[in-house]
């Protein structure tokens, strides 16, 4: 959201805090308000069938989470946990859709939110349906490198998330991401450590993603 909108959430709302690890929503719980990052990034997961938690996106400062089930009621429909300490501000259900009546501005700055989300979730759908792995897993990245930590020292931005969960992202085989992933290392476009991709080199990364290689 723009700093005014954010400004807007954060006089009607509440100051909270949680650790790396933490769970700040949960799939399937009852709705219970909206969150505002400010400092700190998240990832959201959402569970199959067969129990495996498959991360659908980052977010980062400015992000809004839980908007959906604020407005219609309904249940959490994927959980957000820490990827680092987190900011963030906390409105209940009653005072974001009092601020939403009061405050035409915001309505359109959700909509236009909303209208980007759903434009990604039909890239993703399409992504996995026309591109091979390599490709996938590049975007993937590279979306994810927006929102990822700035390395100290060096170029690049860190990414949290292990390489189960990125195949999970990416709808592929640990093995077929892994063998993307050694040629990217062996060209140092990329490094990897426990939980932690590096992207050092985002733009033979984006050479990848959108065949210029």
């Amino acid at each position: 959201m723009s700093p005014a909108g954010q400004r807007r959430l954060s006089i009607a709302g509440t100051h909270r805090r949680w650790a790396r690890g933490d769970d700040l929503i949960r799939e399937a719980e009852p709705a219970c308000g909206v969150l505002l990052i400010k400092r700190g990034r998240v990832k959201i997961s959402s569970a199959t069938p067969c129990g495996r938690h498959v991360i659908m996106a980052i977010r980062g400062p400015g992000d809004l989470l839980g908007e959906s089930a604020a407005i219609d009621g309904r249940s959490r429909s994927a959980t957000v946990t820490a990827l680092t300490d987190v900011d963030a501000i906390s409105l209940t259900g009653k005072e974001f859709t009092e601020l939403l009546r009061t405050a035409p501005d915001v309505v359109f700055e959700l909509l236009v939110m909303l209208t980007g989300r759903l434009r990604e979730s039909t890239k993703r759908r399409l992504e996995l349906s026309v591109y091979d792995v390599p490709t996938r897993t590049a975007r993937w990245l590279l979306d994810a490198a927006a929102q990822g930590e700035p390395i100290n020292g060096g170029p690049g931005y860190a990414i949290r998330l292990t390489q189960t969960e990125l195949a999970d992202a990416v709808g592929a085989s640990r093995v077929s991401v892994a063998n993307a992933l050694r040629v990217w290392r062996e060209e140092e476009v990329i490094a990897t450590s426990r939980a932690v991709f590096r992207v050092l080199k985002p733009e033979v990364l984006r050479g990848w993603a959108y065949h210029d290689h």
